[in-house]
Parts: structure tokens; C-alpha cells; sequence
């Protein structure tokens, strides 16, 4: 969307906000009003039954530039009042009609990146009242919601809604020591295909954790000596990096700071319905739009029909040995050995469309180069690690 002549969006001062020219006070009356009919119809089963795939969130803004491209390819930019927002799209107010299968491109405000251009299309107008008209966005690629709203996976909130529970695949770890509360996780992921391992104390999950799980659920309470949030702690500091959700029955804000500080990725308070269960999975085994920082699996990005993805099994095995070398490595202190397996997962990874695992080889070479000491680069090589037993197998579409 850049071959054609722009609008200029007004928002100059003395300019309106938005297409609405409402703000404030004025603007606030709009969208309680808005909220209260949809509610009102929802309770009268006037909504669709329809389950979204994506939750969406309140994200009240005044303008929100919007990039239009009409079908002789002209663009305009316009400012436009926000309802809310989700991983796949957005819901904006508008004083005109809008033909749905019309591209756009919203500017959101990303934490770290500032202003950012997400492609996106119309896929539905409601005409509200007057000229007054909700026009809900799809996105074209589900955007990574944390990034540009706040949304608390300590607080139990997850992006995705609709779970679609055969999907749910993968290695999970249950550290909890109630024999009913192992039972009902079972129960409740019945018809996933998950499979559940389930230890009672935290000695068994950290001579368990060296596996390549693909999440982890700990319970807050455990026996032993060491509790959930104790294990956590330990384990990350040996460099385990799948994501751990917490389970507890203290809703207290202490238990949420500290598994904050201790590096788990969420907290699911009990007790907890299955949808919040299923979400708080979704959200590290299947919103590939967390990337692979976000500690969730790693896939290549390359196409399953390109030439080079008949290799990326192969080296999806090595990674897997390359880890226990590099681990056997830190032990005895051996560095050169450490280098050689950087330099070979440096060369090879990025080419197989495994970016993130590059990433991490060569900043755990640099660093290792530039102490001259393990000790010094054990962080570093350590995510290398972790990020290594986080491959798996999978292409782009």
C-alpha cells in the first residue's frame, strides 16, 4: 500500500480526532452505550453462537490511523475511534459505510517497536444508528496481543478463546501432589492430544525436567521442602525455558509477583473452568504470533515445498544432541567444545528457516568470545540450550 497518492489524516490541531468527531466525555457515551445493546442482546441469545478464535479486549482509543485502499487503488488515511481489539483483529467506529473485502492497514503502537503497520481487511459493517457504524478489521496474520495491549497471563488472561482442543498436542509435565486434582487435568484434556506426565514433588520434576517438554503446569503447594515457586526458580537457573503456568488456589497479588520474578509465564488460579485451561495452553503451544521468545515451541519458517525443508528433520535431531553436548560441555568446562557446537548451529539453523535458534548460537558464541569464560557466558549458552529442546517439527503454511 505505498504506489499510490495519501490523504492526510486530520489530526492537526483543531482537526477531528476521528471520523466520529467525538471525543472524551462524548465519545466514552458511545461506546457504554454500545456495550450495554450488546450485552442486553447477548442476554437475550440475539448474538451469534459462534465462538471467536481470538478473545477480545476492551482497547477504548480516540484515533486510530487507519490506512484505506479503494479499489482504484487510491489510499486514504483516516483517524477512527477503537472499540477493542484481539490477536486477529480489531472493532473501530465509523461515521460511513464500509464495503467488507476492503484492505486496510491499522497503526498500532507496539510496546518496544513503536508505530507499526498491520495489513488487514473489512470483514464486516454494522450500521448502528444515524452514521454511526461499527466496522469490525481482520487482521491478515494474528499479531502478538501482548505487544500492543496488556494483557495479564498472571492475572488468568489469555488471547485465545476458541480452542479447538484436538489441536492441542505436544509433552506436558504436571507437578502437583493431589491425586483428584491430577485426575481432573486428565479429565479435562481428555480430548486433546496431549500427553500428560504427572510427578508429585519437586525433586521428581527436576530429574524430569531435562526432557523435552513442551509446557509445564506446577502447582503452587508442594511437599517436599521446595514449593512451585522454589522449583521454578531452579529451574530456570539450569536453563529450562518451556513455558510453566502456575496453578493455585491463592489469588493474592504476592503469588502473582512472585511467579512473575521466578520466570513463570502465567498463573490459573483455582478452581479454573476448562476454557481457562485450554486457553492458558493455547497460548504457548498454539499462538505462533508469540514467536519463539515467548518460550512456546519453535518450528521452521520455511514452506513444506521448499527444497531445503527436507533437511530440517534431520537437524531438528541434532539440536537434541547438540543440547546434552553443550550441557556435558558446561560441566567440564570444556569451551572449545562449546564454540564448535555454536559455530555449527549458527551455520546451519538460519539457513533451515530456524531463525530463533541462530539468534541464540551467535549470541552465545559472542559472548563466550568476549569473556573468554563459561562462567561468564553460562546465561547466554544456557538459552541456547533450552532453545534447542524447544525445536520441533512443522513448516509455514
Amino acid at each position: 500500500m505505498s504506489d499510490a497518492k495519501h490523504s492526510t489524516p486530520q489530526n492537526s490541531a483543531g482537526q477531528p480526532v476521528n471520523t466520529l468527531r467525538l471525543e472524551g466525555t462524548a465519545l466514552g457515551r458511545v461506546q457504554e452505550a454500545l456495550d450495554a445493546s450488546e450485552a442486553a442482546r447477548e442476554k437475550a441469545g440475539q448474538t451469534s453462537s459462534v465462538r471467536r478464535e481470538h478473545k477480545r479486549w476492551q482497547f477504548r482509543h480516540g484515533g486510530i490511523p487507519i490506512e484505506i485502499q479503494h479499489p482504484n487503488g487510491h489510499l486514504v488515511s483516516l483517524l477512527f475511534a477503537c472499540r477493542n481489539l484481539s490477536a486477529g483483529g480489531m472493532a473501530v467506529l465509523h461515521s460511513a459505510y464500509m464495503h467488507p473485502g476492503t484492505k486496510v492497514s491499522v497503526q498500532l503502537n507496539h510496546h518496544t517497536q513503536g508505530p507499526t503497520q498491520i495489513p488487514g481487511v473489512v470483514k464486516r459493517c454494522r450500521h448502528v444508528t444515524g452514521k454511526l457504524h461499527e466496522v469490525g478489521i481482520k487482521f491478515a496474520q494474528p499479531i502478538e496481543l501482548a505487544s500492543f495491549l496488556e494483557v495479564d497471563p498472571f492475572k488468568g488472561q489469555f488471547s485465545v478463546e476458541a480452542v479447538k482442543e484436538e489441536k492441542l498436542s505436544g509433552k506436558l509435565l504436571q507437578v502437583e501432589d493431589g491425586p483428584l486434582d491430577r485426575r481432573l487435568l486428565r479429565h479435562l484434556l481428555e480430548a486433546t492430544r496431549l500427553v500428560v506426565t504427572s510427578v508429585e514433588t519437586a525433586q521428581e520434576a527436576l530429574a524430569k525436567a531435562k526432557e523435552p517438554w513442551d509446557v509445564i503446569l506446577v502447582d503452587v503447594q508442594l511437599p517436599g521442602g521446595i514449593s512451585g515457586l522454589d522449583l521454578v526458580e531452579k529451574l530456570r537457573a539450569e536453563g529450562v525455558q518451556v513455558p510453566i503456568i502456575m496453578v493455585t488456589a491463592d489469588k493474592t497479588q504476592v503469588v502473582r509477583d512472585r511467579a512473575k520474578a521466578v520466570r513463570a509465564n502465567g498463573v490459573i488460579c483455582k478452581p479454573f473452568r476448562r476454557e481457562t485451561l485450554l486457553a492458558a495452553l493455547a497460548e504457548f503451544l498454539l499462538n505462533t504470533s508469540l514467536g519463539a521468545d515467548s518460550g512456546g515451541a519453535i518450528m521452521s519458517t520455511l514452506r513444506a515445498d521448499d527444497p531445503m525443508a527436507r533437511f530440517v528433520p534431520d537437524f531438528v535431531k541434532e539440536l537434541n544432541q547438540a543440547a546434552t553436548r553443550l550441557r556435558a560441555a558446561m560441566k567440564t568446562g570444556d569451551i572449545e567444545a562449546v564454540r564448535l557446537e555454536c559455530f555449527q548451529i549458527v551455520g546451519v539453523a538460519g539457513t533451515l528457516g530456524l531463525d530463533p535458534v541462530s539468534r541464540s548460537a551467535d549470541e552465545a558464541l559472542r559472548s563466550v568470545n568476549a569473556s573468554g569464560s563459561l562462567g561468564e557466558a553460562a546465561r547466554p549458552v544456557q538459552d541456547l540450550i533450552a532453545s534447542c529442546m524447544r525445536v520441533r517439527m512443522g513448516h509455514a503454511a
